[in-house]
């Protein structure tokens, strides 16, 4: 984004001085900017020698006013001096106004980036060609399902055309992109791939004509199990094994079964990986993701692979604070081994003791507590770490584990008193930034008890999935932060504080009223991720429980509709600090400006829904905000309007980056799904 810099001043040589006074510019990428206003030519000699002042030579910063260059002093018979350089925004610097012994040569136009127009045209290429396999043409739905697709450094896809199929012809925004491919299913084609054939394409002005052939190579794969043959299987196994480069490039290479499978790859150097997609057959690994061979090269030649998949049997028994488990029932999964480069191995539970175990690809990993469901005598952790650095080499290991768990308890509160509101809920837990998480569950009378690993915790209270009456409305909302759990510290009260935060709510200082077009709300939110709903913007007031602590204001659209501003998390105010045992008035105005304007695709109006497609036009603000500016065709019931590709939007002011995005492919609209059209600001 360019930023505000300030302005310099620089004396001429010997003549005048130009200064740049830099405004306000847009928040988007730009260019390189000038160093300052475009200076004057200096001044010519003195009389009867005709010496000529010099051109001035340094730009205007981009997306700045640039004041005139001068031209060279009148103080000889000299040649007249160059005006000053123009600057590189829209406002550039004027000629010279300083001549020598005639007029000042005029300083250049404005030729730096500006953000976009409210009328908006979306420059798009034909990129065209024939798409081959080994050279061949896949004509038949049989042999070869996949597609194409062109992506670029900042995420934009655009589709070009899919197989089967002989040719292809498809519309992209102009830009460098790599050629990637993915396949889906058929006899003569990679499938299960997403691999990147390409790289630097230039999509410029000019269609351009672009052949793509996918290579492929044969590689026959035949799969043991800790050195010994597979049963043969009709059906796909759960395990499968997959080859995996770069980011997100992946071709599936075989299932884990018995015999010989032949898989076509595109070729490349890759890694081979394990996986599973569920609990599979006893003496199959529970890993997701493990790591079995690195350098894997596929050339052109077929290539015969011979892989083990190496496997151990871990066994884990447990015990809670010294004392046996007996009873457990519920839970299939107690333990879960997992590692740094996101591989994970469950293990199952195999008897009422909790004892537990399960076949595992060797490594080294960290186990986890985390059981699938609730059981009496189990704490009531999700997630918790228990020990780390477990090596899994080539012989069974068994592991011996005591839950270090101690009972919490205590009674919780609200404003000081006693309340039974929160029985029978979940609304209020202990969570780490770990991921763990303890739900209390406190009974009719206010009180709980949980069997708890020690740890440090936040208490958090959410009313996402429970509603209590006269209880605040915050969700994911921190009341308490670093609570230590041990031995010593294990009775506490909780108490749930509330204030009242109420007000009026109007759109450009005016009541909205029920029978508005769409929905839109007003919502509180503080740093740690807590919020809280206040109201629809049409009821024109509220009055809510809100935990004390300092929020922002924020505005979101749940239903479109013309009243509705279109932004989905806008700020409108920051710092609103709620005090405790408080009632505050917090009035909230949504200011909002209609922005208008029309839409083309290069230089033309699309105006026929039904054989065009449809495409979408997103403002994206800082915060995460966005809102959808329009559609592609128009959407106006006008047909005036229609015809001249118009749009209307409800829009919060502030600095935005205009997107495109295609929903529903047409021969006229870019494929283009996140595609950036510059910096668009709503004053």
């Amino acid at each position: 984004m360019k930023q505000l810099s300030s302005a310099n001043w620089r004396p001429n040589q010997g003549g005048w001085a130009a200064l740049a006074i830099l405004i306000g510019v847009c928040s988007c990428s730009s260019g390189t900017t000038g160093n300052g206003a475009g200076m004057g030519g200096s001044s010519g000699s003195l009389a009867g020698v005709s010496g000529a002042g010099s051109a001035g030579s340094i730009a205007g910063a981009s997306g700045s006013l640039a004041l005139a260059g001068s031209g060279g002093t009148p103080s000889g018979a000299g040649d007249p001096g160059s005006g000053g350089s123009g600057g590189s925004s829209d406002n550039g610097g004027s000629g010279g106004d300083r001549p020598g012994s005639g007029a000042g040569t005029s300083g250049g136009g404005a030729t730096g980036l500006a953000c976009a127009s409210h009328d908006i045209n979306i420059v798009a290429t034909t990129v065209s060609g024939i798409i081959t396999v080994n050279g061949a043409a896949i004509t038949e739905q049989s042999k070869g399902v996949g597609s194409l697709a062109l992506v670029n450094a900042a995420g934009d896809r655009a589709d070009l055309g899919s197989i089967p199929g002989g040719s292809y012809s498809a519309l992209v925004a102009p830009g460098t992109y790599d050629v990637y491919y993915s396949g889906e299913s058929g006899s003569n084609i990679p499938i299960l791939n997403h691999v990147k054939l390409r790289s630097g394409i230039v999509v410029g002005a000019s269609p351009l004509s672009l052949d793509i052939d996918i290579p492929a190579t044969t590689v026959a794969t035949t799969v043991t199990l800790n050195g010994a043959a597979l049963p043969n299987s009709t059906t796909s196994s759960n395990g499968f094994l997959e080859l995996r480069k770069g980011s997100g490039e992946l071709a599936r290479l075989a299932d884990v079964t018995g015999g010989t499978q032949s898989w076509l790859i595109v070729p490349g150097t890759y890694d081979l990986y394990y996986s599973v997609y569920s609990r599979s057959a006893a003496t199959l690994p529970t890993n997701t993701s493990a790591k079995l061979r690195s350098g894997v090269v596929v050339g052109t030649s077929t290539l015969a692979l011979q892989i083990d998949v190496p496997v151990t049997t871990v066994s884990v028994s447990a015990t809670v604070a010294g004392a046996a488990l007996t009873g457990v029932d519920n839970p299939s999964t107690l333990f879960t081994l997992k590692n740094d480069a996101g591989d994970s191995a469950q293990l199952t539970r195999t008897s009422t003791t909790g004892a537990s175990s399960g076949p595992v690809v060797p490594g080294t990993y960290d186990l986890y507590y985390s059981p699938d469901a609730s059981g009496p005598g189990l704490p009531k952790n999700t997630s918790s770490k228990l020990m780390g650095g477990i090596v899994v080499g080539s012989s069974p290991l068994s592991l011996q584990v005591d839950l270090p768990a101690v009972q919490i308890s205590g009674k919780i509160t609200s404003n000081g008193a006693a309340t039974s509101g929160f029985g029978s809920t979940d609304i209020l837990s202990l969570s780490n930034a770990a991921g763990d998480k303890i739900a209390l569950s406190p009974s009719t009378d206010g009180s709980f008890s949980a069997l708890v690993i020690p740890g440090t915790y936040d208490v958090v209270y959410d009313s996402t999935r429970d509603i209590v009456p006269g209880a605040p409305v915050n969700t994911a909302t921190k009341l308490r932060k670093g609570l230590v759990v041990d031995k010593s510290s294990s009775v506490f009260d909780i108490d749930v504080p509330i204030s009242t935060v109420s007000g009026n709510i109007t759109l450009n200082g005016k009541v909205v009223g029920l029978g508005a077009s769409g929905v839109g709300y007003v919502s509180l939110r503080n740093a740690d991720g807590g919020q809280v709903t206040l109201s629809g913007i049409r009821n024109g007031s509220y009055s809510r429980g809100v935990v004390p602590g300092t929020y922002d204001v924020y505005y979101g659209l749940s239903s479109v509709g013309t009243s509705m501003p279109i932004n989905r998390q806008a700020v409108l105010q920051k710092g609103i600090v709620v005090g405790p045992l408080s009632s505050i008035i917090v009035d909230i105005d949504v200011p909002a400006v209609t922005v208008s304007g029309t839409v083309t695709v290069n230089g033309s109006v699309i105006s026929d829904p039904t054989t065009a497609g449809l495409a979408r036009l997103t403002l994206s603000g800082l915060g995460g905000d966005d809102g959808e500016l329009a559609l592609i065709p128009s959407q106006s019931s006008d047909p005036a309007e229609l015809a001249k590709g118009a749009y209307t939007a409800l829009v919060i002011p502030g600095a935005y980056e205009l997107y495109y995005s295609v929903y529903r492919s047409g021969p006229k609209l870019p494929g283009n799904g996140k595609l950036d059209l510059g910096c668009f600001n709503v004053p």
